[in-house]
């Protein structure tokens, strides 16, 4: 099956990592495309087969198709649906989910991208450690940064969990 993976920039290492695990692991053909290449190619024909990464500010195409796909997964910020051709993943950026998403990043035990959990962690330790030393300057502005990461993070999450629990199913309902 061929399926084009469309992803805001914010998300291309996701949408990358993605494409790579489904061609590689799953024997599928799997396209990454920015907003403007996904709309460049669906001029020149109608792309059936859709995984739409990124929450409706941050992906339009979520906003066109989130009211058709039966949402699957909604737990500690990471969001999943699908229909027969399309499939939604994206990240709330809720920091109360922390717990509940380490727990889920340690049941899933893998990763379609592993540079994207661990450049998230790394910027949440950096983060926590320049936080502390100038949060009284900046009080509030480093829980938006981190939350910005923290929803790349619960992205890349929604995906690998799509993958590992209903990407054969979302495939065999064709």
């Amino acid at each position: 099956m061929d399926i084009a993976i469309v992803a805001s920039e914010k998300h291309h290492k996701i949408a990358e990592g993605l494409a790579e695990y489904i061609s590689n692991k799953k024997g599928h053909n799997a396209i990454n495309l920015s907003m403007s290449q996904y709309k460049l190619a669906n001029n020149n024909r109608e792309i059936e087969n859709m995984i739409i990464i990124g929450d409706k500010d941050e992906n339009a195409l979520t906003d066109t198709h989130l009211k058709d796909i039966n949402m699957k997964h909604s737990k500690a910020g990471v969001n999943y649906g699908f229909n027969k051709n399309k499939v939604i993943l994206f990240g709330e950026g809720d920091l109360r989910d922390k717990s509940d998403l380490t727990k889920m990043i340690n049941d899933l035990g893998f990763s379609t991208s592993k540079s994207v959990i661990t450049e998230v962690l790394i910027a949440f330790v950096v983060i926590s450690i320049v936080g502390t030393i100038i949060v009284k300057i900046f009080n509030g502005h480093m829980g938006k940064r981190e939350g910005k990461y923290f929803k790349v993070l619960q992205t890349q999450v929604a995906a690998d969990s799509f993958v590992k629990h209903d990407f054969d199913l979302w495939v065999n309902n064709r």
